[in-house]
């Protein structure tokens, strides 16, 4: 994507941010009934939206807050999975008592915000704390 395209689409953007919530609906209901779907950007790649989600993300003032309702996460859940680039953190501990940083063997969740979250409450252990290889 070259500056101009980023640029138009911000644009796009802030055009849409300048219209009434009902200028927003109508649009957004027109896409529906021509059975439009639109691809969003999300902490958990792009996701399939229809068009009236799409209408609740574009009028949302905290986007971070709608994709923690959208994911059925907390803000530190999705902030966690972004810093570790979905990857799972292992649950040892370290001589110090710290946290070990190393990754869980296998354990890749790019894009599965979902299942990168269940996995991190069970836990699991790097190849230094006792993890298979």
């Amino acid at each position: 994507m070259n500056k101009n395209e980023q640029t138009q689409r911000k644009d796009l953007r802030d055009c849409l941010l300048d219209w009434s919530d009902e200028e927003i609906d109508g649009f957004f209901c027109i896409l529906d009934d021509l059975g439009v779907s639109l691809m969003i950007g999300s902490p958990s790649g792009f996701r399939n939206l229809d068009p009236l989600c799409a209408a609740a993300f574009i009028r949302a003032k905290d986007t971070v807050e709608f994709w923690c309702e959208e994911f059925e996460c907390t803000r530190e859940e999705l902030s966690e999975f972004e810093k570790r680039g979905g990857r799972l953190q292992c649950s040892g501990t370290t001589r110090k008592g710290h946290r070990c940083k190393h990754t869980v063997l296998g354990a890749y969740y790019y894009q599965r915000l979902a299942a990168w979250i269940k996995a991190s409450k069970a836990g699991g252990y790097c190849v230094f704390h006792g993890g298979k290889i």
